[in-house]
């Protein structure tokens, strides 16, 4: 996974770590024979106002439009894109083996003490402090099966998969269903 918060110094705190893990990653897998599983992102399949080239995205997509130097700059998107660039890249060079996961907006139960940001963006929608937003969403646990397989299924090895619902959620969905949990419990 990578840094995923704002920081004070984007390109220091967040881009360059974000593509040095990457590269560290696939070094540190390909010198052990592991296959590496890497954490991407729907960020690295499409960037902010991006269109599809078909009805929807897929596998085959990538983030075109976040660049460093282009009006799209988006520092924790360009990040994941360019760091699965080169997390497949250095794979390839290494002969090493990879799969790519590329997760939307991951919610779920929280565990213990654990605050993420989804975490607090939900709560921010359950004390009023900012509207229930359409997110393409993915469940935590439909996210971490998706890990399980990338690294344990032989026929995981070299592909890149996306985990996430095809369609964002409506706000007024997420809302109603956040509304009967809360009067369910």
């Amino acid at each position: 996974a990578s840094v995923f918060r704002k920081c004070g110094d984007m390109e220091t705190e967040l881009v360059r770590p974000n593509l040095l893990l990457a590269e560290q990653m696939v070094c540190a897998c390909a010198a052990y024979g592991a296959r590496l599983v890497f954490s991407s992102s729907m960020a690295a399949v499409r960037g902010a106002g991006q269109t599809p080239l078909r009805e929807s995205y897929s596998a085959a997509d990538w983030n075109t439009v976040s660049r460093r130097d282009g009006p799209n700059f988006e520092p924790y998107q360009f990040s994941k894109a360019e760091s699965e660039r080169r997390a497949w890249e250095l794979t390839r060079r290494l002969g090493g083996e990879m799969v790519s996961l590329c997760p939307s907006m991951i919610f779920g139960p929280p565990r213990g003490g654990c605050r993420g940001f989804s975490v607090d963006m939900v709560q921010a929608w359950l004390d009023g402090e900012s509207p229930v937003q359409s997110r393409l969403a993915v469940d935590v646990r439909d996210c971490a099966q998706a890990h399980v397989n990338a690294a344990t299924l032989p026929s995981a090895a070299g592909q890149r998969y996306i985990t996430s619902c095809e369609a964002r959620v409506p706000a007024a969905e997420c809302r109603d269903a956040l509304r009967s949990s809360l009067l369910g419990m």
